[in-house]
């Protein structure tokens, strides 16, 4: 599923630049933000998006998990992967419906996987998934 509009906001740049680059590589168009008013800049712009990938913990501005809540107000199917370094089982509830955790360190290859199958299929409770 290429040429995709992917809104990236992480604040660790080493990683922010990998997983950039790993998705330009599938063909996306990649929007990057590194903090947490940048994400929300970038969702107030006017731009859609195709998908949400943020880290939980932000500086400045808010975290991860109102990005997704303020995503989800302007496009309300928006598919969101959330990174962080916490386990996922520290936030079993905490994100959007439909959303997915994936706990740092990851393999790339499972992060092209997720953000593969939530490109294809969308948000998982959305009308229709």
């Amino acid at each position: 599923m290429a040429g995709k509009s992917i809104l990236l906001v992480e604040d660790e740049l080493l990683l922010c630049w990998i997983v950039e680059e790993a998705l330009v590589e599938e063909g996306h168009q990649v929007t990057i933000a590194t903090t947490g008013d940048g994400g929300r800049e970038a969702l107030e712009g006017g731009q859609l998006f195709d998908l949400l990938i943020t880290n939980i913990r932000l500086k400045d501005g808010p975290d991860g998990w109102n990005l997704s809540r303020l995503a989800r107000e302007r496009q309300p199917y928006i598919p969101v992967l959330y990174v962080t370094g916490d386990s996922a089982a520290q936030h079993p509830t905490e994100g959007v419906p439909g959303s997915v955790i994936l706990s740092k360190p990851f393999d790339p290859e499972a992060l092209r996987s997720m953000i593969a199958g939530l490109l294809e299929n969308g948000r998982s409770d959305a009308p229709g998934a």
